[in-house]
């Protein structure tokens, strides 16, 4: 169905992508912070509502924000 990958992502930065018929469709964005986050439609209707994407870690830096876009393709 939807695929992408988010491991790197710049500020500013923001795509969107969709089913083959077009009735589920993703939004992928960076907060100000540089923080990944994303959003989910059916049918026009909100699924999944901004949400942020990360790991916080317990032994290690954290994952939550500050990433850049480094290289981006459009194929799935």
């Amino acid at each position: 169905m939807l695929i992408f990958s988010l491991l790197a992502v710049a500020t500013g930065f923001a795509f969107d992508c969709q089913s083959p018929g077009g009735k589920v469709k993703q939004h992928v964005e960076l907060t100000p912070s540089g923080q990944p986050q994303y959003s989910l439609t059916y049918k026009g209707k909100t699924v999944i509502k901004p949400s942020t994407l990360g790991y916080e870690l317990i032994a290690a830096d954290n994952l939550m924000d500050g990433f850049s876009v480094q290289t981006q393709h459009n194929k799935l």
